[in-house]
């Protein structure tokens, strides 16, 4: 983990840590920091975030696929493993974290040369890295302007079979006060099974005292309508973006639940990380919990939205300390 007096301001002002961007000196790893006091006193868990790498690269079997074989055509961004430096560089630079999490899109499509190129620089590294479900991962389409023929139940199987934790939800303690909940929403939704374990998972954190720390792709809605328009610290593919009409604005059933689940239980809820603009992005959540009197607290939920990983051929990272 990178020290602040070994690294460079890339940009905004450390005084406002919610905006500044720092390159470290050594690696040239781009981070954030976020961090949360609880006021415990306790020694410090270390997280870090990485998203959107994206790997594309096919095998020999993968062009057998008519499908693959027309996007190996179409889709030549990153083409043949293009994003390795930038995955290397940021897995090396968050290995003393107490974990790692990837927010979706390691994957640029569901190929084969694309998983292996995940395990060998991921998991093969460290394989108690978490890595949730992109909008890209169960693609075979890439830029092809054609429909998906492979149904959706046999490309999500595919990777039930590749991943090394569930897919869907997968949650895990760390430093004995952290819950990392990871949830796949890079299809715009969320299932009952995951409002289900989730739920489980608040209540079980609020009688341990533990801090939950919510991990997915893509951003849920903030719930504050001047957030239609929100700019971002760092632009690298969008500048605006809106984080009002988003998951969970108008939402109904799971997607819903889930949602609400979120923002009523800020008490035990301490952070939202996402990925999937790419461009570095900063907001919170209207929020709320119940006290133990019994009275409503209005609060908010930091929601953190993370660059795309490739980007300066330089690797992004978010540091985040619970204290």
């Amino acid at each position: 983990m990178a020290d602040l007096a070994k690294s460079t301001v890339l940009t905004g002002d450390p005084a406002d840590p919610k905006g500044c961007i720092y390159i470290d000196n050594e690696t040239g790893v781009r981070f954030r920091e976020h961090i949360i006091d609880t006021g415990s006193g306790k020694e410090p868990v270390r997280i870090c975030q990485i998203t959107d790498i994206h790997f594309n690269k096919l095998t020999d079997e993968d062009r057998k696929n008519p499908e693959l074989a027309y996007t190996e055509q179409c889709r030549v961004w990153l083409k043949d493993g293009g994003s390795i430096p930038s995955c290397d560089k940021a897995i090396m630079f968050s290995r003393y974290a107490d974990a790692t999490v990837i927010t979706g899109d390691v994957l640029d499509f569901l190929s084969q040369g694309a998983i292996e190129l995940m395990h060998k620089h991921i998991w093969d590294v460290d394989s108690n890295i978490i890595i949730t479900q992109g909008n890209h991962e169960y693609r075979y389409q890439m830029q092809t302007k054609r429909p998906e023929l492979t149904p959706i139940s046999e490309r999500l199987a595919i990777l039930e079979k590749n991943w090394l934790h569930d897919i869907y939800y997968y949650s895990r303690l760390v430093g004995g006060r952290v819950l990392i909940v990871a949830l796949d929403n890079g299809r715009d939704t969320y299932s009952d099974m995951q409002a289900k374990r989730l739920a489980a998972d608040i209540a079980a954190a609020r009688e341990m005292g533990y801090v939950i720390l919510i991990f997915q792709h893509e951003a849920i809605s903030t719930g504050k309508e001047e957030d239609t328009v929100v700019k971002a610290i760092m632009d690298y593919y969008g500048e605006f973006f809106n984080f009002y009409e988003t998951i969970g604005h108008g939402a109904e059933g799971a997607t819903a639940q889930v949602y609400k689940l979120i923002t009523e239980n800020a008490d035990v809820i301490k952070g939202v990380y996402v990925g999937h603009l790419h461009s570095a992005f900063y907001t919170e959540i209207k929020a709320s919990y119940i006290n133990k009197n019994g009275e409503k607290v209005d609060t908010v939920i930091p929601q953190i939205c993370l660059e795309g990983n490739f980007y300066d051929n330089a690797g992004h990272v978010m540091k985040i300390e619970v204290r």
